[in-house]
């Protein structure tokens, strides 16, 4: 029987550490200089809470065409993955998800944060409308002879939703 116990509590997981959230992005502020993200459309933001990771997932446009008539396939969409490091509430009850790739390797600090604000206007006021979900990317690039630049977007989305 105690076996049987240890062996149920072991597997027995939070129903919410099974859970896949998602939602669309609708706004978006992208540094000018960075060229990564430059062609950025739209996209979304995925948090997988059993596997624990964050994925951005950002669509880009269509490049100009330099003649009349060519030929070309949708870019593949850019996908941030990154491993989901915390998850904390504020006391406003916004529910802050993130995730951070740190090699300790200059140049290759990516960091993702979801701030899901279903239930803010719950606990505090605000005179600027929030926005349902807002994600925050902040990574560095190396630019030339060993000199690194941070850059951070912005972005607004709708409610997160559980997904199968």
């Amino acid at each position: 029987m105690k076996t049987l116990l240890i062996s149920l509590l072991t597997f027995a997981t939070p129903a919410f550490a099974q859970e896949k959230l998602a939602a669309q992005i609708e706004n978006y502020q992208i540094d000018q200089d960075d060229l990564v993200l430059s062609s950025v459309v739209g996209g979304s933001i995925t948090i997988d809470l059993s596997q624990k990771l964050v994925t951005l997932s950002l669509d880009q446009k269509m490049p100009i065409c330099k003649y009349d008539v060519c030929i070309q396939k949708m870019p593949e969409p850019l996908e941030v993955v990154l491993p989901l490091v915390s998850q904390e509430i504020t006391e406003c009850g916004v529910l802050m998800y993130t995730a951070q790739l740190d090699t300790q390797e200059p140049g290759l600090t990516k960091t993702i944060i979801v701030q899901d604000h279903s239930d803010f206007y719950n606990h505090c006021q605000s005179f600027v409308a929030v926005p349902a979900t807002a994600v925050k990317y902040i990574h560095q690039e190396e630019r030339a002879l060993g000199l690194y630049k941070i850059y951070q977007a912005y972005f607004e989305a709708t409610k997160l939703e559980k997904v199968e």
